[in-house]
């Protein structure tokens, strides 16, 4: 009995310490995979907050360049497009400034754009004025894409989306608004030869740039599983790149020293200004909708992750069940019980044979057709 009752105890073990050990193993996989997937949401939202304040970042960077070439030219500046840009970018600190830790910079850059909108001025003072806050604009755009994540983002696609539209595009814009106010300005102290070097060096720098960013767009295409990123960017590209063959045209070597018109280069400069901030937005755009699908590819791990602990957990519990010592214990008894019962049943009789003529002390039975008659026993020695 000691023995029959050690075997099923020893299962109970044996069955308890591998649920354990395989919950256990089981349990660390599923926290790794739960941390990693954490950290990666994390990682992505860090990104798509960084997008959403790019976006009006990089519009108030075109309407600053704007307002740039107005003032310096002694026009009216666009003052409501310059709000409005601001205002985008408020609301984008309001949101995500917190996070991404732009409140001083913002602030800053906020009382320049204040006092430039009271007071723009014209000539040289708008040049380096503007010149000024536009390179702060852009020294925030950088703050964001570090801060953000977007800089590290690991897919390429995406990487390349971020490296147009984060440092591309703005520094061509910025070029572009010094090619076109460079021909407006007097020469001060510049000879005209120093000045057409200045005008050539920047109209050199947006056509380089359009080129990098020409090859971004086309590698962020080839390397994305997102068929609707090339044919979503394929008109506003175009616009881009058409602008820019206007204001550089592909024949640079030769033309950069070539004379330049200040009505020519200036609505060349606005057309890629604005083409080039309509293809800013339509990036972001595009950046976060890949984000957006990286996330949602990410929550639905955490899903499964989920369904498999439940089911993990469901597995072990049920096996503990089946393997507890109490329910064990109960089905051991039933068994001795019916062992017990088996054995105090009583055993079925024997049935001997025994001769009619010895039941009888002094007569014996003779079977006469239907009757019995008695008759006397022989005695010993008669006759």
């Amino acid at each position: 009995m000691s023995t029959m009752a050690a075997r099923p105890k020893s299962r109970i073990v044996a069955a308890v310490l591998t649920v354990t050990v395989m919950g256990t193993l089981l349990g660390v996989s599923l926290f790794r995979s739960w941390s990693e997937l954490s950290r990666q949401r994390s990682f992505v939202t860090a990104e798509r907050a960084g997008v959403a304040y790019l976006r009006p970042l990089t519009a108030l960077i075109g309407a600053l360049t704007a307002a740039e070439s107005s003032a310096v030219r002694g026009q009216p500046i666009d003052t409501g497009r310059l709000r409005t840009a601001a205002a985008g970018v408020a609301a984008a600190e309001t949101a995500h400034g917190a996070a991404l830790g732009t409140g001083t910079r913002w602030s800053e850059l906020q009382q320049r754009i204040g006092a430039l909108i009271d007071k723009p001025g014209t000539g040289p003072d708008a040049y380096q004025n503007f010149g000024d806050v536009v390179s702060l604009t852009i020294q925030l755009t950088v703050h964001v894409g570090d801060s953000s994540n977007l800089i590290l983002d690991p897919e390429l696609d995406a990487y390349y989306l971020m490296d147009v539209g984060l440092l591309r595009l703005p520094g061509l814009m910025f070029n572009t608004a010094r090619a076109a106010d460079l021909v407006a300005l007097p020469l001060g102290r510049d000879t005209p030869g120093e000045r057409a070097a200045a005008i050539a060096v920047a109209r050199y720098e947006v056509a380089a740039a359009a080129a990098q960013i020409s090859t971004g767009l086309k590698k962020s295409v080839l390397n994305t599983g997102r068929s609707a990123l090339g044919t979503d960017l394929t008109g506003e590209q175009d616009d881009f790149q058409n602008a820019v063959d206007a204001l550089t045209p592909p024949a640079l070597v030769r033309q950069f020293s070539g004379p330049v018109t200040e009505a020519g280069i200036s609505d060349s400069a606005a057309r890629v200004n604005s083409a080039a901030v309509t293809l800013a937005g339509a990036i972001w755009v595009q950046l976060d909708a890949l984000l957006a699908d990286r996330h949602a590819g990410l929550v639905e791990q955490h899903r499964l992750i989920i369904a498999g602990a439940v089911t993990v957990l469901a597995g072990a519990l049920l096996l503990l069940w089946l393997f507890a010592p109490d329910r064990r214990s109960r089905a051991i008894e039933e068994d001795s019980d019916d062992s017990s019962a088996a054995e105090a049943e009583p055993e079925a009789p024997q049935i001997s044979l025994i001769d009619a003529r010895d039941l009888l002390g002094a007569e014996e039975l003779v079977h006469v057709g239907r009757g019995v008659q008695a008759r006397p026993r022989e005695r010993d020695g008669a006759e």
